[in-house]
């Protein structure tokens, strides 16, 4: 009874571990209002010229096709206001024409392919563009030095 005991409690122990020290995922991280407020660094432009709808992210990202918590493609901010509504609500995969990196520190690439593969266009810190190997055709986005 005794072995029983110890072992159910080092079990338990051992769970608590595996709880407790999972970190969140990135995915987890790029949701709430800093994603439609221009909290975070890195924005992707529906329309070229950083017009139409956007989406604000603030870690990488390997695929924009699985949103938060896998329930969906990330999508552009809902806003009805007359400069941002072309292409709210919209996927932001395969729909971005422009960029913009507010980082002072760090580049930022999207991808043309998911988890950071294929054709890229990269902002250096502190720039905003018309993405030209990614335009309409991006999947993904990574912060780098």
């Amino acid at each position: 009874m005794m072995k029983l005991r110890g072992a159910a409690v080092a079990l338990s122990g051992a769970c608590l571990v595996v709880a407790v020290g999972t970190p969140a995922s990135a995915t987890d991280k790029n949701v709430g209002a800093k994603a439609c407020n221009a909290g975070w660094d890195f924005a992707l432009r529906y329309n070229s010229n950083q017009t139409g709808a956007y989406r604000y992210f603030g870690y990488s990202e390997g695929n924009f096709d699985r949103g938060a918590d896998y329930l969906g493609p990330w999508r552009y901010c809902d806003d009805t206001r007359a400069p941002y509504k072309s292409g709210s609500g919209k996927p932001v995969k395969n729909n971005a024409a422009s960029a913009q990196n507010k980082s002072g520190t760090y580049k930022a690439t999207v991808y043309f392919n998911s988890w950071w593969k294929g054709a890229s266009d990269t902002l250096r810190p502190n720039t905003k563009k018309n993405l030209k190997n990614t335009y309409n055709q991006n999947a993904s986005f990574k912060w780098h030095s």
